[in-house]
């Protein structure tokens, strides 16, 4: 949908797209800092962790074949290939909470863009915002919407204190380098 708007020529959308999937597959992939053991913490608690991202499945195969294990970590992958509307529309997370088998009221979104914060918000799942800079160095171009939030002991205390949310929805807990 968004190429569209920028190359509304059908083969130069293939070319786009060819060229974008050629540079992904040389991305290395790898976990931010204590996102792993997080995500390990809450599975250990028999929380079901999925991620709804906007890249394809083919993107996404990429990030499997880097990380070990990759489709044991999460219980669901929605890709874009899985919605009919990208964020922002907010059917994503709705999507993943329906396939995750809980209610939105039991969710917890994760995000690191404006736009997916948004979308969390609009789809009526609680939200958090993640910093994906180093927050102990404050950057002009950066904003901290939640200083490091995957380290943070609270967030533990949090979901200990608040058992009704059993299942989160993360969104982005691996960088690209």
């Amino acid at each position: 949908q968004t190429l569209a708007l920028f190359f509304p020529d059908a083969k130069i959308q293939e070319k786009v797209v060819a060229e974008l999937n050629a540079w992904e597959a040389q991305m290395r992939y790898e976990f931010y800092t204590d996102a792993l053991k997080f995500i390990q913490n809450l599975k250990s608690h028999n929380v079901t962790c999925a991620i709804v991202t906007s890249s394809n499945k083919l993107k996404m195969a990429n990030v499997e074949k880097q990380i070990p294990n990759f489709n044991k970590i999460f219980d669901k992958v929605l890709t874009s290939e899985d919605f009919a509307a990208s964020k922002p529309n907010p059917d994503c997370y709705i999507k993943a909470a329906k396939a995750c088998g809980c209610e939105r009221s039991e969710c917890v979104v994760f995000e690191d863009a404006f736009t997916g914060l948004q979308t969390g918000r609009d789809s009526g799942i609680f939200t958090i915002g993640l910093s994906m800079s180093d927050a102990s160095k404050p950057s002009p171009t950066s904003v901290t919407l939640y200083s490091t939030a995957i380290r943070m002991s609270p967030t533990r205390q949090f979901y200990r204190q608040n058992n009704r949310y059993r299942t989160r929805c993360a969104d982005k807990c691996f960088r690209f380098v």
